[in-house]
């Protein structure tokens, strides 16, 4: 064999690392188009699962809204029992509940200003029972917690 010559040397090197270069992106593009294709197929499914996914957030808001409303209505309904018992317990005709402190109401009713306010409709306003035990007013009793 006969010495090559630097520039040959670079030339058949050259060559080779072309030759690998360009089998690289072959192989390269076929991944190119093996993953786009997969892609293509995996389009609907992801479509389907972001329709799902907005479905389920709907849901679970609604029930986030129903838990609201059960427990506001748990509440409401365990302060009554609460208030009956109170009532039951010391032959009251009525307790209330202001701030989560139950007074037993002392009287049928009571003259506020100009107008009668029956004690039943005491637990039915707010702002008037807040006013009462503002003024310290003595229809009502605070029941001390058990």
């Amino acid at each position: 064999m006969a010495d090559k010559s630097p520039e040959q040397i670079t030339i058949e090197t050259l060559n080779k690392e072309n030759a690998t270069l360009k089998k690289d992106l072959l192989e390269a593009q076929t991944l190119r188009n093996q993953y786009a294709a997969k892609l293509d197929e995996l389009k609907p499914q992801h479509a389907a699962l972001q329709t799902e996914n907005a479905a389920l957030k709907a849901e679970n808001t609604s029930l986030g809204e129903d838990l609201d409303k059960a427990e506001s209505l748990i509440n409401e309904q365990t302060k009554k029992l609460a208030n009956a018992e109170a009532a039951k317990d010391e032959n009251s005709p009525l307790v209330v509940t202001h701030e989560d402190v139950q007074y037993r109401v002392l009287a049928k009713q009571v003259k506020i200003g100009n107008k009668v306010v029956k004690a039943d409709e005491l637990a039915a306003s707010p702002e008037l029972l807040a006013q009462l035990i503002a003024s310290g007013s003595g229809l009502l009793q605070e029941i001390e917690a058990k």
